[in-house]
Protein backbone atom coordinates (compact mmCIF):
# COMPACT_ATOMS: atom_id res chain seq x y z
CA UNK A 1 0.00 0.00 0.00
CA UNK A 2 2.78 2.42 0.89
CA UNK A 3 4.51 1.50 -2.36
CA UNK A 4 1.37 2.37 -4.34
CA UNK A 5 1.13 5.78 -2.71
CA UNK A 6 4.83 6.40 -3.31
CA UNK A 7 4.46 5.42 -6.97
CA UNK A 8 1.52 7.76 -7.39
CA UNK A 9 3.38 10.62 -5.76
CA UNK A 10 6.39 10.12 -8.00
CA UNK A 11 4.11 10.16 -11.07
CA UNK A 12 2.55 13.53 -10.26
CA UNK A 13 5.35 15.74 -11.65
CA UNK A 14 5.27 13.72 -14.87
CA UNK A 15 1.51 14.08 -15.03
CA UNK A 16 1.87 17.84 -14.61
CA UNK A 17 4.45 17.95 -17.40
CA UNK A 18 2.11 15.95 -19.63
CA UNK A 19 -0.69 18.48 -19.19
CA UNK A 20 -2.60 17.43 -16.07
CA UNK A 21 -3.86 20.39 -14.07
CA UNK A 22 -5.20 18.76 -10.88
CA UNK A 23 -4.96 15.76 -8.60
CA UNK A 24 -8.10 14.29 -7.04
CA UNK A 25 -7.90 11.92 -4.05
CA UNK A 26 -10.81 9.80 -2.82
CA UNK A 27 -10.75 9.38 0.95
CA UNK A 28 -13.17 6.90 2.54
CA UNK A 29 -13.39 3.41 3.95
CA UNK A 30 -11.96 1.10 1.29
CA UNK A 31 -10.25 4.00 -0.49
CA UNK A 32 -7.30 6.16 0.59
CA UNK A 33 -6.85 6.80 4.31
CA UNK A 34 -6.66 10.30 5.71
CA UNK A 35 -2.87 10.05 6.07
CA UNK A 36 -2.51 8.79 2.49
CA UNK A 37 -4.81 11.53 1.26
CA UNK A 38 -2.71 14.20 2.95
CA UNK A 39 0.49 12.76 1.52
CA UNK A 40 -0.93 12.64 -2.02
CA UNK A 41 -2.41 16.12 -1.83
CA UNK A 42 0.86 17.59 -0.54
CA UNK A 43 2.73 15.84 -3.34
CA UNK A 44 0.25 17.21 -5.87
CA UNK A 45 0.66 20.73 -4.53
CA UNK A 46 4.43 20.40 -4.71
CA UNK A 47 4.09 19.30 -8.34
CA UNK A 48 2.08 22.44 -9.16
CA UNK A 49 -1.29 20.72 -9.48
CA UNK A 50 -4.62 22.02 -8.27
CA UNK A 51 -6.07 19.96 -5.42
CA UNK A 52 -9.42 18.20 -5.22
CA UNK A 53 -10.75 15.57 -2.84
CA UNK A 54 -13.73 13.23 -2.84
CA UNK A 55 -14.62 13.28 0.84
CA UNK A 56 -17.27 12.54 3.48
CA UNK A 57 -19.41 10.44 1.14
CA UNK A 58 -20.10 7.22 3.10
CA UNK A 59 -18.30 8.04 6.35
CA UNK A 60 -16.82 11.08 8.00
CA UNK A 61 -13.04 11.01 7.62
CA UNK A 62 -11.90 14.59 8.14
CA UNK A 63 -10.68 14.77 4.55
CA UNK A 64 -12.85 17.75 3.61
CA UNK A 65 -11.33 19.97 6.30
CA UNK A 66 -7.86 18.62 5.51
CA UNK A 67 -8.19 19.35 1.80
CA UNK A 68 -9.56 22.82 2.46
CA UNK A 69 -6.67 23.56 4.77
CA UNK A 70 -4.22 22.53 2.05
CA UNK A 71 -5.84 24.93 -0.42
CA UNK A 72 -8.06 22.56 -2.41
CA UNK A 73 -10.06 24.19 -5.19
CA UNK A 74 -12.99 21.87 -4.56
CA UNK A 75 -14.15 19.05 -2.33
CA UNK A 76 -16.68 16.58 -3.75
CA UNK A 77 -19.66 14.64 -2.29
CA UNK A 78 -19.95 15.94 1.33
CA UNK A 79 -22.95 13.89 2.43
CA UNK A 80 -21.41 13.34 5.91
CA UNK A 81 -20.00 16.78 6.77
CA UNK A 82 -20.08 18.33 10.23
CA UNK A 83 -19.90 21.87 11.54
CA UNK A 84 -16.09 21.86 11.65
CA UNK A 85 -15.98 20.88 7.96
CA UNK A 86 -18.35 23.70 7.06
CA UNK A 87 -16.18 26.19 8.93
CA UNK A 88 -13.02 24.91 7.23
CA UNK A 89 -14.53 25.11 3.75
CA UNK A 90 -15.81 28.62 4.39
CA UNK A 91 -12.48 29.83 5.78
CA UNK A 92 -10.56 28.46 2.80
CA UNK A 93 -13.04 29.55 0.12
CA UNK A 94 -13.10 25.99 -1.18
CA UNK A 95 -15.91 25.08 -3.59
CA UNK A 96 -18.30 22.37 -2.40
CA UNK A 97 -18.92 20.28 -5.50
CA UNK A 98 -22.07 18.27 -4.82
CA UNK A 99 -22.81 15.09 -6.79
CA UNK A 100 -26.51 14.25 -6.46
CA UNK A 101 -26.41 11.45 -9.04
CA UNK A 102 -24.25 9.34 -6.74
CA UNK A 103 -26.46 10.02 -3.73
CA UNK A 104 -29.50 9.00 -5.77
CA UNK A 105 -28.00 5.77 -7.11
CA UNK A 106 -26.46 4.68 -3.80
CA UNK A 107 -29.44 5.79 -1.68
CA UNK A 108 -27.29 8.03 0.49
CA UNK A 109 -28.50 11.07 2.36
CA UNK A 110 -28.68 14.11 0.14
CA UNK A 111 -25.82 16.62 0.45
CA UNK A 112 -27.19 19.63 2.29
CA UNK A 113 -26.66 22.30 -0.32
CA UNK A 114 -28.78 24.85 1.54
CA UNK A 115 -26.65 24.52 4.66
CA UNK A 116 -23.47 25.11 2.68
CA UNK A 117 -24.82 28.09 0.76
CA UNK A 118 -26.21 29.70 3.90
CA UNK A 119 -22.76 29.33 5.46
CA UNK A 120 -21.25 31.31 2.59
CA UNK A 121 -19.66 28.37 0.78
CA UNK A 122 -19.76 28.36 -3.06
CA UNK A 123 -21.64 25.30 -4.32
CA UNK A 124 -21.02 23.61 -7.67
CA UNK A 125 -22.86 20.63 -9.13
CA UNK A 126 -21.41 17.69 -11.03
CA UNK A 127 -22.59 14.40 -12.49
CA UNK A 128 -19.79 12.24 -11.01
CA UNK A 129 -20.11 10.34 -14.30
CA UNK A 130 -18.94 6.76 -13.72
CA UNK A 131 -20.41 3.30 -14.39
CA UNK A 132 -20.44 2.27 -10.73
CA UNK A 133 -22.53 4.90 -8.98
CA UNK A 134 -23.67 7.69 -11.31
CA UNK A 135 -23.93 6.72 -14.95
CA UNK A 136 -25.29 9.96 -16.34
CA UNK A 137 -23.96 12.89 -18.32
CA UNK A 138 -27.01 15.03 -17.53
CA UNK A 139 -26.20 18.26 -15.72
CA UNK A 140 -29.85 19.39 -16.05
CA UNK A 141 -30.86 16.32 -14.04
CA UNK A 142 -28.32 17.27 -11.36
CA UNK A 143 -29.88 20.73 -11.29
CA UNK A 144 -33.33 19.23 -10.79
CA UNK A 145 -32.13 17.04 -7.94
CA UNK A 146 -30.32 19.97 -6.34
CA UNK A 147 -33.52 22.02 -6.38
CA UNK A 148 -35.95 19.30 -5.32
CA UNK A 149 -33.77 17.43 -2.80
CA UNK A 150 -30.88 19.64 -1.69
CA UNK A 151 -32.42 23.06 -1.08
CA UNK A 152 -30.98 25.06 -3.99
CA UNK A 153 -32.96 27.64 -5.92
CA UNK A 154 -33.02 27.40 -9.71
CA UNK A 155 -30.66 30.36 -9.95
CA UNK A 156 -28.23 28.70 -7.54
CA UNK A 157 -28.39 25.48 -9.57
CA UNK A 158 -27.54 27.39 -12.76
CA UNK A 159 -24.59 29.04 -11.02
CA UNK A 160 -23.52 25.62 -9.76
CA UNK A 161 -22.99 24.29 -13.28
CA UNK A 162 -21.59 27.53 -14.74
CA UNK A 163 -19.77 30.27 -12.82
CA UNK A 164 -19.10 28.33 -9.61
CA UNK A 165 -17.99 25.26 -11.55
CA UNK A 166 -15.61 27.47 -13.53
CA UNK A 167 -14.27 28.91 -10.29
CA UNK A 168 -13.51 25.40 -9.04
CA UNK A 169 -11.22 24.75 -12.00
CA UNK A 170 -9.56 28.15 -11.87
CA UNK A 171 -11.09 29.46 -15.10
CA UNK A 172 -12.82 32.80 -14.39
CA UNK A 173 -13.57 33.39 -18.08
CA UNK A 174 -15.82 30.34 -18.31
CA UNK A 175 -19.37 29.93 -17.07
CA UNK A 176 -20.58 33.46 -17.68
CA UNK A 177 -21.80 35.67 -20.53
CA UNK A 178 -19.73 38.85 -20.73
CA UNK A 179 -17.06 40.43 -22.95
CA UNK A 180 -13.98 38.25 -23.00
CA UNK A 181 -15.67 35.02 -21.93
CA UNK A 182 -15.31 31.83 -23.97
CA UNK A 183 -18.61 32.03 -25.84
CA UNK A 184 -19.75 28.53 -24.83
CA UNK A 185 -23.54 28.88 -24.78
CA UNK A 186 -26.58 26.61 -24.48
CA UNK A 187 -29.93 27.83 -25.84
CA UNK A 188 -32.94 26.17 -24.20
CA UNK A 189 -36.46 25.39 -25.41
CA UNK A 190 -37.95 27.19 -22.42
CA UNK A 191 -39.71 30.45 -21.70
CA UNK A 192 -38.07 30.88 -18.29
CA UNK A 193 -34.81 29.59 -16.87
CA UNK A 194 -36.60 27.78 -14.05
CA UNK A 195 -38.16 25.38 -16.53
CA UNK A 196 -34.79 23.70 -17.10
CA UNK A 197 -34.82 22.58 -13.46
CA UNK A 198 -38.54 21.86 -13.28
CA UNK A 199 -39.06 19.93 -16.53
CA UNK A 200 -36.74 16.97 -16.10
CA UNK A 201 -36.20 13.79 -18.07
CA UNK A 202 -36.63 15.36 -21.52
CA UNK A 203 -34.12 17.09 -23.81
CA UNK A 204 -34.70 20.86 -23.66
CA UNK A 205 -31.50 21.95 -25.43
CA UNK A 206 -32.23 23.90 -28.61
CA UNK A 207 -28.67 24.69 -29.70
CA UNK A 208 -25.09 24.67 -28.40
CA UNK A 209 -22.30 27.10 -29.25
CA UNK A 210 -18.67 26.34 -28.47
CA UNK A 211 -16.34 29.31 -28.65
CA UNK A 212 -19.13 31.22 -30.38
CA UNK A 213 -19.45 28.57 -33.13
CA UNK A 214 -22.56 26.36 -33.47
CA UNK A 215 -21.83 22.74 -32.54
CA UNK A 216 -23.42 19.88 -34.44
CA UNK A 217 -24.93 16.80 -32.80
CA UNK A 218 -21.57 15.03 -32.84
CA UNK A 219 -19.87 17.88 -30.97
Amino acid sequence: RAALVADLESALPRARAAGADAVDVYCDVGAFTLAETESLLRAGRAAGLLLRCHAEQFTHTGAAALAAGLGARSVEHLEEINDADVAALRAAGTVANLLPGAALTLRLRWPDGRRLLDAGIPVALGTDLNPGSSLTESLPLMMTLACTQMGLTCAEAFLGVTAVAARSIGDPDAGRLCPGSHGDVVLWEAERYREVCQHFGVPLVHAVYVGGVPADADG
